[in-house]
């Protein structure tokens, strides 16, 4: 993970009631990929994804994902391109809930006032 981003994102989010903690997604053949997820009430959302986005550019990224609940079970995940070369990745895929990686401990530095996760997704098991 790059730790300079992780400061950065705290730090343009430490006042502003948007949370931020490290996380990863997981995958068949034990994929693993470490990043951070963002998370704010949806009257901050704009301005979260535009600070979002300029840092992505900044550190190289070419797309970042947004996640929206869909229903209980449903998380639609937007990925977004930082980019306009990489318009084409743009997509939204419906993940759905899912046991728990083998390695998850269950901790999380996350603020419960603002969202709790509870469930974990994958995508493609909806039809």
């Amino acid at each position: 993970m790059n730790s300079k981003l992780y400061t950065e994102l705290k730090t343009l989010f430490s006042q502003t009631g948007i949370a931020v903690t490290s996380s990863y997604g997981f995958g068949e053949g034990g994929w693993r990929e470490d990043g951070y997820v963002v998370s704010c009430k949806r009257d901050r959302e704009t301005e979260a994804e535009k600070i979002v986005l300029n840092l992505a550019r900044k550190y190289g990224q070419g797309a970042v994902y947004k996640y929206t609940l869909k229903s209980d079970t449903v998380l639609v995940r937007h990925t977004i391109p930082a980019f306009e070369s990489f318009d084409d990745t743009r997509v939204e895929v419906d993940m759905c809930a899912v046991e728990p990686p083998e390695d998850w401990t269950g901790n999380l530095d996350w603020p419960k006032n603002i969202w709790h996760p509870t469930l974990f997704y994958e995508t493609g098991c909806i039809s």
